[in-house]
């Protein structure tokens, strides 16, 4: 039987090694100055209607401040895939509805300062 979209993104999945992305994204906070981050720091969490979403692990944590930062796109077949979507939205909207910020960052955007600023901006009025 074929499941929608929304019973597959519930199910969750295996995930992969973001040791890259997490290491670009913290050698760039600290050549910027911010705080060391926690890494694949677990968040435990319930999403209404999708009992087996029961956390998140994004890349960076500033947990005293509830600051997640993910960093999507560095694997096309899992954040270019439609049910990672629909999890990764449900679970961020979760996340700030219990009162995080939530920082996105698509990979390709670790290498393009400009976009990096804007981020930091985010970042530095967050940790405030």
């Amino acid at each position: 039987m074929n499941k929608r979209p929304l019973d597959r993104a519930e199910e969750g999945g295996t995930g992969e090694d973001t040791v890259q992305s997490e290491a670009i994204l913290s050698d760039l906070l600290k050549e910027n100055s911010f705080p060391e981050p926690h890494k694949q720091y677990v968040i435990p969490i319930e999403v209404e209607g999708f009992p087996k979403i029961k956390r998140t692990i994004p890349e960076c944590v500033y947990k005293d401040k509830k600051i997640a930062i993910y960093v999507d796109g560095m694997s096309g077949h899992i954040h270019g895939n439609e049910e990672t979507k629909i999890k990764d939205s449900l679970i961020r909207d979760k996340l700030e509805e219990l009162g995080w910020t939530v920082l996105s960052i698509q990979y390709n955007e670790l290498f393009d300062p400009v976009m990096m600023r804007i981020h930091y901006r985010k970042l530095s009025r967050a940790l405030k």
